[in-house]
């Protein structure tokens, strides 16, 4: 497998994807024959995971023609990719099967052989999940590519090629995102209602991909896993409802906390209330705008401060050309990081405007790559973390680079500014990511009943907001729901609650670190190598000496936000009087 991924030919990506269905078809015929014992477990288990870095492999360089627009060659990788991974996944249904019939004794033969103490966790889930009849599981594994996967496909490809008219010309949906924090209100305004007008028009072919989407992955979940959609990802995500919960009860306790940065912010602008479309509004500094080098050595420093093995790593990064970040319409609109862990590489997308926030964008996708960094070398099997210790690296670096700003930029006018880049983080994860949440919990309970119309979509979308904001923004999107690509995530549903679990766990990370000079550091790297093969609350409970299933662990970083209010409405009114 010699190939560059920028370059690579269908027909060198067709010719690797036959030679691993071919060596996924020996491993199926010998699971089949040998069944799964003490004796040949690890052999097993390892030829699972060095399949599995093939196929995602592939996955990840078809998701990189996607991500880079690239609409004329896409269906044709889409397709042999899609084909590979039919084949691994009827590979790991075969697995779980034999791992399903063996007796309780012989499966703690399997646990305690020599090697395995890595897989338990995995081997106990896929011992689980065999709730499905074999002609039933085979028959949803061969509906995958057509049923759940295209439509999320769909949804991907049918956004980027949307145009939004915007001052007499044309622009793509990421294109007009950007503007979102424009320094001039005028752009910011005409620009959110431009994308308001555009799901007005588009919102009925985005509201039944989402339906049917949702839709199949319901009753996927219910026929295979006698579990939910929301069971599934807790699954998935290896934690469990109890530690989620606890999070979220503590977070909706600071409502009224980060309603006071969100009025704070207004009345700085002049304003009773927030609007919407003021959210992402930079507040005054100094300088507005950065050339792509200047962001690089700024993320660089920053990121020298917490990490020499960090810094270093962006450094390799970028030398090695890992980093898309041109502004061009054809390009997917979120910013994105792709691990292609055969070759050991990561590609970074984001379309760069100069502005802060895309430097901390920049800094959280070579916070993944760092993650993926760590990941390489370890089996396959284990290269794919839960989605809270997936955001965990991401969120610490976006963080290193305010915290050390923060440190650099000492006139108050300044340090209001950096004070709202983190807060807009601190709202984005305590009552935007808990409205998604609430909306997807919403409609997947409504989904159940039947389909859900476009304008029972907008209301549920209503409700949510209003359950996590409490009328603190005003006139929030309601078709906020076609926008958020996490919502079509086919693989990932509940793609919401990891955002706020990881940056919270991040701030533990950043204050674990300010004590390291006391002995009561931990070592990130290692939190990050493991991140794929044990629980959260296992995870956490060995790092950090904490509880994550009761609100002690969570209220220190939420009381760590709250100082941030405090200081950012004490610079509101110092500032405002002078």
């Amino acid at each position: 497998m010699k190939y560059k991924i920028e370059t690579i030919k269908l027909t060198s990506f067709t010719r690797h994807a036959d030679e691993v269905k071919d060596r996924i078809a020996v491993a199926i015929t010998k699971f089949e024959e040998e069944g799964v014992s003490a004796g040949n477990c690890m052999e097993t288990f390892n030829v699972c995971s060095d399949l599995r870095m093939e196929v995602n492999q592939l996955s990840s360089i078809t998701s990189w023609v996607r991500i880079q627009g690239k609409h004329n060659r896409l269906p044709a990788f889409r397709s042999v990719s899609t084909e590979v991974i039919e084949e691994y996944n009827r590979m790991e249904l075969t697995l779980k099967r034999k791992l399903a019939c063996l007796e309780e004794y012989e499966f703690n033969e399997v646990l305690k052989a020599e090697g395995m103490s890595d897989y338990i966790l995995l081997t106990e889930e896929w011992r689980r999940s065999n709730g499905a009849a074999k002609e039933e599981e085979d028959l949803l594994n061969d509906l995958q590519v057509d049923g759940l996967k295209a439509w999320g496909d769909f949804y991907h490809t049918y956004i980027s090629k949307l145009s939004v008219p915007f001052h007499e010309k044309r622009m793509s949906v990421g294109q007009v995102l950007q503007l979102r924090s424009d320094p001039c209100e005028k752009i910011r305004r005409e620009s959110f209602y431009a994308l308001e007008n555009l799901w007005k028009e588009e919102g009925d072919v985005i509201n039944r991909i989402l339906n049917h989407s949702i839709g199949f992955a319901v009753k996927q979940s219910k026929r295979l896993d006698g579990m939910n959609h929301y069971q599934a990802s807790l699954r998935n995500n290896h934690v469990k409802d109890n530690s989620v919960q606890a999070m979220w009860e503590r977070v909706d306790a600071y409502q009224p906390v980060f309603q006071a940065y969100l009025n704070a912010k207004a009345e700085w602008m002049g304003k009773s209330r927030l609007a919407a479309y003021d959210f992402w509004a930079p507040l005054s500094i100094g300088k507005s705008t950065f050339t792509y080098d200047e962001a690089v050595s700024f993320i660089l420093i920053q990121f020298g401060k917490v990490s020499q093995e960090l810094k270093a790593f962006a450094e390799d990064a970028i030398e090695k050309g890992w980093i898309d970040a041109e502004n061009r319409p054809s390009k997917s609109f979120a910013a994105s990081c792709i691990h292609f862990p055969k070759t050991r590489e990561s590609r970074v997308n984001l379309s760069f405007d100069g502005s802060f926030t895309n430097i901390l964008t920049l800094a959280h996708e070579l916070g993944h790559a760092f993650h993926n960094e760590q990941l390489n070398g370890e089996q396959g099997l284990h290269q794919t973390p839960p989605l809270p210790l997936a955001e965990t690296s991401s969120i610490f670096a976006e963080l290193a680079v305010l915290e050390g700003a923060m440190q650099e930029w000492t006139d108050p006018k300044d340090r209001l500014f950096l004070l709202d880049e983190k807060l807009k983080r601190s709202v984005m994860n305590f009552m935007n990511i808990r409205s998604r949440f609430v909306f997807e919990r919403a409609f997947e309970e409504e989904r159940e009943r039947g389909f859900i119309e476009i304008d029972k979509t907008d209301s549920i979308m209503r409700q949510a907001w209003e359950a996590s904001y409490q009328g603190s923004l005003v006139d929030p999107p309601s078709r906020f729901w076609a926008l958020v690509p996490h919502f079509y995530m086919t693989n990932s549903p509940y793609y919401n609650y990891p955002y706020t679990m990881g940056y919270l766990i991040s701030l533990a990370c950043i204050a674990k670190g300010k004590q390291e000079e006391e002995g009561a550091g931990i070592d990130f790297r290692l939190l990050l190598k493991n991140s794929g093969k044990d629980t959260i609350e296992n995870l956490v409970r060995r790092y950090f000496e904490e509880d994550i299933a009761t609100s002690d662990f969570w209220e220190k970083g939420l009381e760590e936000c709250a100082e941030d209010v405090r200081e950012f409405t004490y610079l509101v009114n110092l500032l405002g009087e002078n």
